[in-house]
């Protein structure tokens, strides 16, 4: 090779470099240069988490990437600032579609993309079924079995979809509630509170007379704390000599057994904590919630989160301000994310959600004309809802359109039939992550539906 074609080899190379260094540099500081404007910009990127597995990630109608059994996560890097049309799709599940902005030097998250089966499979488990209600740590279920003349109930393990007790009771009108800790359930009617002996046999009856506000003792879990009168008694408080109970707590409006400790508001209007004999450990309170007369007031505690419910509007106790302060009106219900760091609120027509970290700003998920029966988280980012006798799953992500999929009314089978559902009752489990409908006295079971 002679000296001028070295040099000019020589000079190509520098030239080269001279054009691909700047630009390779611009690339690593998150810029790089539109050709069709000749201009040098800055980028951004986007950063969605998928599931299932094997989904497909279009951009603008084109194709951009697919999810495997290693990533269920993918990066989309050097997009420019604008809006973009992202669509994620996987054969036989519901495609998920919405426009997202990308900012210059900025990644745009979607932390968790739910696709929904479109035919999702139903198992049954139990039929003859009147009722049902699932306990606290989601692993068992107490089923109310239709009888005519009497009420017959089936305790079950969720996992093995054994049955561990059986019992019948006289009455048919019956209100099942579960122990704190998930150990023992109650069955109360007009008249009486029943308490099945799960460690033993039969059961234990306790005339109701006037009781209200009833929960187990987290003690032996065969007696019973309840309010009457203003005061919170102890089945297991008697005084023989004088042959009545005696108070454990006097003036009582609410109460709540958590954690082995009571949690009770006075009928004036201060909050306390005693221990399970009565004794008094804290005054939490130094504002007085204002007390009516008439009005219904059931506490709430969730990860030590202290909630008050008056008749339709929800309170928080505030630690720092040591009151109660409202969050929600009006509020027939509300729950905690998986994660506890949002507040689910919905009513008959509405539902919305806040963070733990800023309850002031209410963000509306879903409304309807048609009544809202109830609603379950799916997970942190998604809730399954019962409105008007239709199932469907929404997205909470209200950044462009919210997504939302209406579970077909006809449920699949193992066998392939179809069973129509009508004006279904609905409980999803985030223990095993499955939805359980009762409908026409039969309840089912879908396939896990989240991860």
């Amino acid at each position: 090779m002679n000296k001028k074609t070295r040099f000019l080899l020589f000079l190509f190379f520098l030239v080269l470099y001279l054009v691909v260094a700047p630009i390779l540099v611009i690339y690593s500081l998150g810029y790089k240069l539109d050709w069709r404007n000749w201009e040098i910009v800055s980028t951004g990127g986007m950063d969605l988490a998928i599931w299932p597995i094997g989904a497909t990630i279009l951009v603008d109608n084109r194709p951009a990437k697919t999810t495997n059994f290693l990533f269920n996560e993918v990066f989309l890097h050097d997009l420019n600032p604008k809006f973009y049309n992202i669509s994620v799709s996987k054969d036989g599940y519901f495609d998920w579609q919405k426009k997202l902005q990308v900012k210059d030097r900025e990644v745009t998250r979607v932390n968790n993309i739910t696709l929904i089966k479109k035919q999702i499979p139903f198992f049954s488990i139990k039929d003859n079924v009147s009722d049902f209600i699932v306990s606290p740590d989601n692993k068992k279920i107490v089923l109310e079995i239709s009888k005519n003349d009497s009420g017959s109930f089936e305790l079950m393990d969720l996992k093995s979809k054994q049955t561990v007790q059986s019992l019948t009771v006289a009455s048919k009108t019956n209100e099942i509630s579960w122990a704190e800790d998930s150990q023992n359930f109650l069955i109360q009617n007009q008249s009486q509170v029943i308490i099945p002996l799960i460690s033993g046999i039969g059961i234990k009856n306790i005339n109701k007379d006037g009781m209200s506000n009833v929960s187990l003792d987290p003690r032996s879990n065969i007696d019973i704390f309840y309010l009457k009168n203003n005061n919170l008694y102890n089945s297991s408080n008697y005084d023989q000599i004088k042959k009545t109970y005696l108070p454990t707590i006097k003036g009582v409006i609410s109460y709540k057994i958590y954690q082995n400790q009571i949690y009770w508001l006075s009928d004036a209007g201060t909050l306390n904590i005693s221990n399970l004999a009565g004794k008094m450990t804290a005054g939490l309170s130094e504002n007085n919630f204002p007390i009516k007369s008439g009005d219904n007031y059931i506490i709430f505690i969730s990860s030590d989160i202290i909630f008050l419910r008056n008749n339709w509007t929800l309170f928080i106790f505030n630690d720092s301000s040591k009151s109660f302060e409202e969050i929600q009106n009006p509020v027939r219900d509300f729950r905690l994310s998986p994660n506890k760091t949002k507040i689910l609120y919905y009513n008959d027509h509405e539902i919305s959600y806040s963070f733990v970290s800023n309850l002031k700003e209410k963000i509306l998920v879903y409304k309807t004309s048609g009544r809202i029966i109830d609603c379950f988280w799916l997970n942190d980012y998604y809730v399954v809802l019962n409105a008007a006798g239709k199932i469907k799953i929404s997205e909470i992500d209200i950044r462009d359109k919210t997504n939302v999929v209406e579970i077909p009314r006809q449920i699949i089978m193992p066998d392939k039939t179809a069973v129509e559902t009508t004006d279904p009752k609905i409980y999803f489990n985030n223990y095993t992550k499955k939805l359980y409908i009762l409908n026409k006295k039969i309840l089912y079971e879908s396939e896990k539906l989240a991860p």
